[in-house]
């Protein structure tokens, strides 16, 4: 348990006793429903002369069929919550902590959202640039009911992100010293003639004098969770159990299904 945890949770010094006498307050046990469901979103633009954003595809049947089944059991993880006042709290989980906000009767909803923007920019005197952006956020969001010691809810995880390219049309590669571009077009765009795409640094390959790539995207997940308060108020059972579980998580790829 870190510091910083130990410190909110305000232990007694002398009865070890972590917790208050509030319902919410303690440690809890999830149970994640093996069920999902995932939802995602991709957005392309460009401004290249000879390529494309991929559309559907307009072909025969196909003579393939695909089957996937699969069974898991109901997968566990523990956490832990903790009440701040003015309907708000904190709950401790895959050592992130989550801000908690309540709502109407006994519904909470706890978030926790990280993002990372950047831009970079490489400029030659002789007229040459590129530019890239990226902006990526994760969110992992429950909204609990929550009934005595026992919540029912949703475990909700968001991942978005996109990139977004500027390079220079035409210029000279022996005085920059570039001579391929930097732009990853031929992985995301489709060349109207079955092509590479390509920024040639001879040749007006784009509109408007600079070559533009954006690719955006959102992954959704959201799984049916239960929770039970367990009974323990004690410092040293609470530091024996904050790793338990089996649940998998992974963030930043979306939601990996337990062990």
């Amino acid at each position: 348990m870190t510091p910083l945890t130990l410190a909110l949770l305000g232990l007694g010094t002398q009865t070890g006793c972590v917790f208050g006498t509030s319902p919410l307050e303690g440690v809890w046990i999830f149970f994640v429903s093996a069920d999902y469901t995932v939802n995602s979103d991709s957005d392309c633009s460009e401004n290249y002369n000879d390529a494309s954003c991929p559309g559907g595809s307009s072909g025969g049947e196909s003579p393939w069929t695909y089957t996937y089944e699969t069974e898991q059991d109901t997968d566990t993880f523990v956490a832990q919550i903790v009440g701040l006042g003015g309907g708000q709290a904190a709950m401790f989980v895959n050592d992130l902590i989550l801000t908690g906000e309540k709502g109407d009767g006994g519904n909470w909803v706890f978030t926790y959202e990280n993002f990372v923007n950047s831009d970079s920019t490489e400029q030659h005197e002789d007229g040459y640039s590129l530019t890239e952006t990226a902006d990526e956020t994760e969110t992992l969001r429950f909204r609990l009911d929550r009934a005595g010691g026992t919540f029912t809810g949703t475990m909700e995880v968001i991942s978005s992100a996109e990139r977004t390219w500027t390079e220079t049309d035409v210029w000279s590669a022996d005085d920059v010293g570039i001579y391929d571009t930097q732009v990853p077009a031929s992985t995301y765009l489709v060349h109207d003639d079955n092509g590479f795409v390509d920024n040639d640094y001879e040749e007006a390959d784009c509109a408007n004098g600079e070559c533009e790539l954006s690719i955006s995207g959102t992954t959704q997940v959201i799984v049916d969770v239960t929770a039970e308060r367990t009974d323990i108020n004690q410092e040293g059972d609470l530091d024996a159990l904050e790793d338990d579980g089996d649940y998998d998580w992974d963030l930043g790829g979306g939601l990996v299904s337990g062990s």
